[in-house]
């Protein structure tokens, strides 16, 4: 969950820590300059107070609270400039009008996805397939099923993908696998304990770790060692449909396979082609687009 969501939440805040997060959440960029004893004085209370409220969000101190609060309201607003991604139509929207929206939501959704990847975490994943055999997906909700077509991609090309929504059977996966096999997490909390428990166990054993989860602070990234960022517009509960995290998560696993196609191009091309012919072979279609050129 985002700094900003927790901070409007305020589950299980004093009336002290209340008082500081409605101050920060109307400060905005302007917090850049502003000490933990300055925030303090704005609202009557001592800078320790300051402090640990940032402690119960999951920080060390103020200082990396407020690098993370700027650098995530940076990102909140970027992007995303035409199209609310909790509500991205409105009751007399026309069929059509809907279907425009939504075309304009999933380019805004690539893009802000796109925005949170860096050059440094293509390559580090990149490095961590060149020794994988396995890769394990674990999903404890519905995110699970947008890695079926990845696992059908990657099979084609040599790399097994398995996909478990049991957190039991995914810990005892991770007491047995080796160091040659991956472990691919998709939560947009990342405040999943029993997920959390088997990215832990994995990371124990030296096991490689992957997630796809919200922007921001949680514990599901702190455990991972390559962590992936989904569009995180959308509030947990008050939405029309998850739009954001589905089309981020079918972005990010088409970047995976395609990347990892490309590292070595030609070799996979045939592979999945003689693949593909052999199983294809008794398929026909009287529809040219899908039909062979020679």
């Amino acid at each position: 969950m985002i700094i900003e969501e927790r901070l409007k939440m305020q589950e299980g805040f004093s009336d002290v820590e209340k008082a500081i997060a409605n101050y920060i959440l109307g400060r905005g960029e302007k917090l850049k300059n502003e000490s933990a004893r300055y925030v303090a004085r704005q609202v009557y209370t001592s800078a320790s107070s300051v402090t640990r409220l940032c402690q119960r969000l999951g920080f060390d101190g103020y200082p990396d609270f407020r690098q993370a609060y700027l650098e995530e309201e940076a990102y909140l607003c970027s992007h995303f400039q035409r199209i609310d991604a909790n509500m991205p139509f409105e009751r007399k929207d026309s069929p059509l009008r809907v279907a425009n929206k939504l075309s304009a939501l999933y380019g805004e959704i690539v893009d802000d996805t796109l925005s949170l990847i860096t050059a440094e975490q293509m390559q580090a994943v990149m490095h961590m397939f060149e020794t994988c055999s396995r890769i394990h997906v674990m999903s404890l909700g519905s995110h699970a099923y947008l890695a079926y077509p990845f696992r059908e991609k990657m099979m084609k090309i040599g790399i097994q993908v398995d996909i478990n929504q049991q957190s039991d059977i995914g810990y005892y996966q991770a007491e047995v696998a080796g160091k040659e096999e991956i472990f691919l997490f998709i939560s947009y909390s990342g405040e999943l304990e029993n997920l959390i428990k088997v990215a832990e166990k994995a990371k124990s054993k030296g096991i490689p770790t992957i997630c796809f989860t919200s922007y921001g602070h949680n514990q599901l990234a702190s455990v991972c060692d390559i962590v992936f960022y989904v569009s995180t517009r959308e509030k947990l509960i008050t939405n029309l449909g998850t739009y954001g995290v589905y089309v981020s998560v079918l972005y990010l696993f088409d970047i995976l396979y395609s990347c990892w196609f490309n590292r070595n191009h030609e070799k996979n091309l045939a592979k999945k082609t003689r693949i593909s012919t052999e199983y294809e072979k008794k398929r026909h279609s009287k529809n040219p687009i899908l039909m062979e050129r020679e």
